[in-house]
């Protein structure tokens, strides 16, 4: 599995998507902490559950028209975009006032997050054949990052005092 590392552009394409879900950990504690400050103690559960809609429909209807767009861009510029939009839609969230807001621009996060992890997804498989022989997928590596994104950015969230 980690054989993939060797690669050196795997191996940053393996940071970068590591950041990037470190990114959006953060987002997802950082958004429960705006649905408190907007909807207060009583309606942030609310804000939030809405959120998590917005979240799993984008993910659940564009992931798969988002992999065939992806397909027919250069993977370089869609991935490195991808995670601009993130970036401008995390730090507009800073600004919001609103509950439809926060829904608008999580949207649009979710839409690009949705858009990225098949594109990261469809170019592991690229590296592991480069040198001749089959290396093990890189796919497993990429689950893994997946997989503890949200227990490891929590760790790292300062707790409110």
């Amino acid at each position: 599995m980690f054989s993939a590392l060797s690669h050196p552009q795997f191996r940053r394409l393996f940071a970068a998507q590591v950041l990037s879900l470190f990114g959006t950990g953060l987002l997802t504690i950082a958004l429960a902490l705006k649905a408190f400050e907007i909807g207060g103690a009583a309606g942030a559960g609310l804000v939030l559950s809405g959120v998590f809609t917005v979240k799993m429909l984008a993910y659940v209807g564009f992931a798969p028209i988002a992999a065939t767009l992806g397909e027919r861009l250069p993977v370089r510029a869609l991935l490195a975009g991808l995670d601009v939009v993130r970036l401008l839609i995390a730090l507009a969230l800073l600004t919001t006032t609103a509950t439809w807001q926060i829904y608008a621009l999580v949207a649009v996060f979710y839409l690009a997050a949705a858009a990225f992890t098949p594109a990261v997804q469809a170019v592991g498989p690229v590296f592991a054949g480069r040198r001749g022989r089959l290396h093990p997928p890189p796919c497993p590596l990429s689950r893994a990052a997946a997989s503890v994104e949200i227990p490891f950015s929590a760790r790292f969230w300062p707790l409110p005092s």
